[in-house]
């Protein structure tokens, strides 16, 4: 079916599988396979899915917009296992949060909560850790970030936007630096992309 709502993914797990995960009229669809291709395992999860990956062992999180509004975690025969809904969505403000779901080395997961500037860290069971309040973008307040990635080690997030700026802002709430980095073009489209390694290297491509 045509996406219609948020795009679609693909990324390598911690498990060191590959991940790709859309939205169509039909709902959220993913499928987990080798680098290779082989040893292919797909079937639905939540609708509105952003993104979808995976920690070290294997368990799935999706993030969901609309009116699911939330982080949904599944086991490896993607049954549901855990779910977080404290995600802001309403008719005034879009039906798009959370927009991105990023993984630690940890094994949790972190939800961008985009509307209200923060991040929302959730157990690989579903339950709620902690959140994270971040700056808006100081000469773009009304800006969202659309992207997230996470670097436990040194406590930092990565979050692109529309605008192509990419900010990194500590756990602290603190902005460290940012730049124009051409990656991540924002919601419903992409173009480029970044990651960033366990000791906080990143990676970006350009569009």
């Amino acid at each position: 079916t045509t996406p219609y709502v948020a795009g679609q993914g693909a990324c390598v797990g911690r498990d060191g599988r590959v991940y790709l995960s859309a939205t169509g009229n039909g709902g959220g669809y993913l499928v987990r396979c080798e680098r290779d291709g082989g040893k292919r395992y797909s079937g639905p999860i939540v609708y509105a899915a952003a993104n979808a990956t995976a920690n070290a062992d294997g368990i799935v999180a999706s993030a969901n917009g609309h009116f699911a509004h939330k982080v949904t975690l599944y086991d490896r025969s993607l049954l549901t296992i855990g779910e977080f809904d404290d995600f802001l969505v309403n008719d005034t403000v879009g039906w798009s949060s959370p927009s991105c779901v990023a993984v630690g080395a940890s094994g949790d997961f972190y939800g961008l909560d985009h509307l209200r500037n923060r991040i929302v860290r959730v157990s690989p069971g579903g339950k709620f850790v902690r959140s994270y309040a971040y700056p808006p973008e100081p000469n773009k307040p009304n800006e969202k970030a659309w992207h997230l990635r996470v670097c436990e080690k040194t406590e930092a997030f990565y979050l692109v936007g529309m605008n192509h700026l990419l900010r990194c802002v500590g756990f602290d709430g603190k902005e460290r630096w940012s730049f124009l980095a051409g990656a991540g073009q924002g919601y419903p489209t992409f173009s480029g992309g970044y990651d960033v390694d366990d000791d906080g290297n990143l990676f970006v491509i350009g569009p």
